[in-house]
């Protein structure tokens, strides 16, 4: 790399070919290479062909610090129409190490593209979506806010790494999105007797995103098959969102699948049906304290902790 003094008098002057091609070396010093993507920059236009050149030809490796300098630098240049003819160039890359690294340096390259927010930046961002659930890519569309990007975003809730990103993006877009994501809590995949682990994953956001804010009476309608899903957790959030929404007639039932849930070995789903019962206390602390007088009757194991928690809800909720 560049000793201290070359370092300051390649600030003062333009750099030769060679000396360009030194920083784009040098970018994955540890040392040196952040400070390599300053003076890259600071090389103005003459800089963008060599880096195009490592970027796009140059070969993926485990260690993808220095190609997402190379990205930064383009991004400091201005160099949008790199980024994105980087993005949507077709990679085959088999060794599963080194595509995970470079999945790593385009979505660096992806969210850099969220300065940009043009038309052509956002087409190339569906396209990257549609191919795979990027994660930068997910991160940058939903920049945009626009519903064109719903889909694509709720097909990203099926992959766990891009899954908090796709939900927050949705979140942002709540309102314009309901269509879809009423739609999709409705379409287990392939089927509801043998869904796969992903379509439920995806159904079980979407749910979550739509109760986070109000629901209509005419929604509720087209969601509240869901308290009879095959699902225990999609069931759950159904029956808590018609608590939520206080829903004639479904009250009860509401409450009833809420209390069942108290019995379930996943205490993630215990923990969520005890906050239902308890965020709901005035609608359901009627059925809470017949279930603690019937379960205190049967005497097993499985009924006494049931009992205990049930204690316990109205001992909180009449406190509150």
């Amino acid at each position: 790399m560049f000793s201290s003094q070359e370092q300051e008098s390649l600030k003062r002057q333009s750099l030769s070919a060679e000396q360009v091609e030194r920083l784009i070396v040098g970018l994955d010093s540890l040392v040196e290479g952040a400070l390599g993507v300053s003076l890259l920059i600071a090389c103005g236009e003459d800089a963008i062909p060599p880096l195009r050149r490592f970027l796009l030809f140059g070969s993926p490796r485990s260690i993808y610090v220095g190609r997402q300098r190379a990205v930064k630098a383009l991004s400091g240049l201005n160099a949008a129409s790199v980024l994105m003819e980087y993005l949507l160039l077709e990679k085959q890359i088999h060794d599963p190490i080194v595509r995970y690294s470079e999945e790593a340096v385009e979505s660096t390259a992806a969210r850099e593209l969220a300065k940009w927010k043009t038309e052509e930046v956002f087409k190339a961002l569906l396209t990257i979506l549609k191919r795979k659930p990027l994660p930068g890519a997910v991160e940058a569309i939903g920049v945009f806010q626009r519903k064109e990007a719903v889909p694509g975003l709720i097909r990203c809730l099926e992959d766990d790494v891009a899954r908090p990103l796709a939900e927050g993006a949705l979140l942002a877009l709540r309102e314009l999105a309901k269509v879809e994501l009423i739609a999709t809590t409705r379409l287990p995949e392939p089927w509801a007797s043998r869904e796969l682990a992903s379509s439920l994953l995806r159904r079980r956001s979407a749910l979550r995103i739509l109760v986070s804010g109000r629901v209509t009476a005419a929604e509720w309608e087209q969601l509240r098959f869901l308290m009879f899903d095959r699902d225990p957790t999609l069931s759950l959030r159904a029956a808590g969102l018609a608590l939520a929404m206080a829903a004639q007639p479904d009250i009860s039932l509401a409450t009833r699948i809420t209390i069942d849930r108290l019995c379930a070995k996943d205490w993630f789903v215990v923990a969520e049906a005890e906050q239902i019962l308890l965020e709901n206390f005035d609608l359901t602390c009627s059925a809470v304290e017949t279930e603690i007088t019937r379960q205190g009757q049967l005497h097993d194991v499985g009924s006494k902790k049931v009992v205990a928690i049930l204690k316990a809800i109205a001992r909180c909720g009449e406190a509150a």
